[in-house]
């Protein structure tokens, strides 16, 4: 009678070498997909690329350059030219930065939720929403020290529409191809049962990061500053530490959702105070 074997018996051991060289390999791909990553976001968001040298600082708003003329001539009648723009980069937003890397997903057998489009892990909605609140200040600071900051309703309403790509694919895409596995890990549920200082102990596991998640969040926070370049100076300074609060608050939650409903907040505000306060006064 023959004997079964395992199925680990042929296996070749795994050394320590070829482990280096696994895991410098992988990096080496995570660095290839992030730098494609960037590149594409920058593409189509922001002004980023005028910061390169010729020819490379034309690398920003190519689809735009390239129909915004036949765009115009399109909706010219219908909409004022400032907000035919925030029609198209609302259409460009959600075909390039959504709809697109969505069915790049897709194709790789891999899910939306790898990349935070789900909701937030148990327990941690509200500790999204807190890690990502301080932002609201900056939005206030932002309407009241910038002149004349908000442009008319459509226009607004399209900005704040933009923002799940936005966060899709800044602070899901670009942060989840850094972590282990390039996607958002599932695991720390916060249990319903568990006493005191398992709570304390659950708390510090959500609030604590690894070294791939701190480079995570600051990249993605420096790609977010990036993607502002062309708006008042003062509103690109502060979008660091807003991109910073976000990409915590995604990582945390696993889910783009809370920075993303905080983001809108930052705008819906600011605007609805100075809107009651044009009214009143």
């Amino acid at each position: 009678m023959a004997t079964e074997r395992s199925p680990d018996v042929d296996r070749p051991p795994v050394t320590q070498t070829g482990m280096r060289s696994t895991f410098k390999r992988d990096r080496a791909v995570t660095a290839v997909l992030l730098l494609l990553l960037i590149v594409y976001v920058f593409s189509f968001w922001g002004q980023a690329a005028r910061l390169l040298p010729p020819p490379f600082d034309t690398w920003h708003n190519i689809y735009f350059r390239l129909l915004s003329d036949r765009w115009y001539d399109l909706t010219a009648g219908w909409v004022s030219s400032s907000d035919a723009a925030a029609v198209f980069w609302a259409i460009e937003a959600y075909l390039l930065g959504f709809l697109l890397p969505i069915a790049v997903l897709r194709a790789t057998d891999r899910h939306p939720a790898d990349v935070g489009l789900r909701r937030p892990k148990k327990g941690t909605t509200w500790l999204g929403l807190a890690l990502a609140s301080p932002a609201l200040l900056i939005g206030i600071y932002l309407s009241i020290a910038t002149e004349d900051p908000w442009a008319s309703v459509l226009y607004e309403t399209l900005e704040l529409a933009a923002m799940l790509p936005e966060h899709f694919m800044v602070f899901g895409m670009l942060v989840a191809v850094m972590l282990p596995g390039r996607r958002f890990a599932r695991e720390h549920a916060f249990s319903e049962s568990a006493s005191h200082r398992q709570f304390k102990t659950e708390w510090k596991n959500h609030l604590s990061l690894n070294a791939p998640e701190i480079t995570a969040i600051c990249v993605s926070g420096i790609v977010f500053q990036l993607i502002h370049l062309g708006v008042p100076s003062l509103e690109v300074l502060l979008a660091l530490p807003a991109g910073l609060l976000f990409a915590y608050a995604t990582i945390c939650t696993r889910s783009i959702w809370p920075a993303l409903i905080v983001h809108w907040a930052l705008n819906l505000i600011p605007m609805t105070w100075m809107g009651i306060q044009n009214r009143l006064f």
